[in-house]
């Protein structure tokens, strides 16, 4: 079983959406988390705030959105155009780079600039680079063991999606929509990444890589905020289900 996929991360992320009602002033939450001045930023009155500082192997993020705040941590190459870069936009491992965005997470729940939530989200992409396409298709079959890979017609260009509303443990009135998606993907010379039906535009490739893009948001039963005491909790239960989804392929259970 997928086990044995060292899976790479390209991008995590964790995301708020803000309750509407309240005290939703973040004007300093970069800094009561972070406490750095940013490498980067940008600035929409009304729109959107961004910050980003280079941290543990790659760069991050933080996104103020007049209905949501964004944590997003991924490979500095990913963010930026380099036409010299031949290499998957990757940063680390999935153990180690799950704990520098759940240590994020821990210090925002932590800050005195922690608003009400109404739903949260987990997600993030990850990578395993293969020899050869058919090397990706196979470990891409190691997570949907009940698909026939072999039986379909034209399985190099093939994607697989799905979304499954899972019974959320650490909140009564939550269930949390589970969306996964598998796809092999082949690299340009230039770093760009492509799926397999836009290969034949890609004449110099530099390998091929499955990918999973993962998505795991709370959808409330009834309209009612979050409770704070229950969020890192929650965001542990996100964590652990994208995990699951990395080791064991698509499950229903």
């Amino acid at each position: 079983m997928s086990q044995s996929i060292d899976w790479q991360v390209e991008v995590l992320r964790i995301v708020g959406f803000a309750w509407p009602e309240g005290d939703n002033d973040v004007s300093t939450l970069w800094a009561d988390v972070i406490g750095e001045e940013p490498d980067y930023r940008q600035v929409r009155e009304g729109e959107v705030d961004v910050c980003g500082i280079k941290h543990a192997n790659g760069m991050l993020f933080l996104g103020i959105y007049p209905d949501r705040v964004e944590w997003l941590y991924g490979s500095e190459r990913k963010f930026k155009e380099d036409s010299a870069y031949t290499g998957f936009p990757i940063i680390g491992g999935l153990d180690e780079e799950l704990r520098v965005i759940t240590d994020i997470g821990e210090r925002w729940l932590r800050s005195s600039k922690m608003i009400r939530l109404r739903r949260m989200l987990f997600g993030g992409t990850l990578l395993k680079p293969a020899e050869s396409l058919d090397a990706a298709y196979q470990y891409m079959q190691e997570l949907s063991p009940f698909l026939d890979m072999k039986a379909l017609n034209n399985p190099y260009d093939f994607e697989y999606q799905i979304l499954r509303e899972l019974d959320c443990e650490t909140l009564d009135d939550q269930i949390i929509n589970r969306q996964c998606k598998w796809e092999v993907v082949r690299l340009r010379r230039s770093g760009q990444l492509l799926p397999p039906r836009q290969q034949q535009i890609a004449l110099e490739q530099s390998g091929f890589a499955t990918q999973l893009k993962l998505a795991l948001r709370t959808e409330e039963k009834k309209a009612v905020a979050l409770p704070q005491s229950k969020l890192p909790d929650l965001i542990a239960e996100l964590v652990s289900l994208a995990r699951d989804v990395s080791e064991k392929g698509d499950l229903v259970d």
